[in-house]
């Protein structure tokens, strides 16, 4: 987390990058109106279900929505690119992984090639998260 820093205009501390974690954190950074974007991190604050809270929060409130996610593999984006497709107008980007390993495409089923297109992603008409894991037989040793 980087070191906090001190916003003339509302006095609160706040860490310059990645330093918010869960709705809570999040609440004070909106009702303070000290940031004009956020950038959470499902795996962060909680899940899906608590990104869509702090995006719904943060449109009541005039504060720009653009999570986090890098780490997460295919399925994490997956899973972004459903939760994304709920949110509010407040909505204005997110994070997109620069590149996937190899493997992930053999042994995931969904996302054949990038999914951007012309800049935007169409969300997946596929049940779930409309990525699934294949099932391999196991390698004997």
């Amino acid at each position: 987390m980087a070191a906090p820093t001190s916003d003339s205009a509302t006095g609160l501390q706040s860490p310059c990058q990645h330093g918010a974690v869960l709705r809570q954190n999040y609440k004070a950074l909106i009702e303070a109106h000290a940031v004009n974007v956020i950038g959470p991190d499902p795996c962060d604050v909680g899940g899906l279900a608590e990104i869509k809270w702090i995006a719904e929060y943060a449109d009541l409130r005039g504060i720009a929505m653009a999570p986090h996610v890098t780490a997460n593999g295919i399925i994490g984006l997956a899973a972004l690119i459903q939760v994304c497709a709920t949110m509010p107008d407040n909505l204005i980007a997110f994070e997109y992984p620069a590149r996937f390993e190899p493997f992930w495409y053999d042994i995931t089923e969904g996302f054949d090639e990038m999914p951007v297109k012309g800049g935007l992603i169409t969300v997946p008409d596929r049940p779930g998260l409309g990525v699934n894991l294949i099932a391999r037989k196991p390698r004997s040793t």
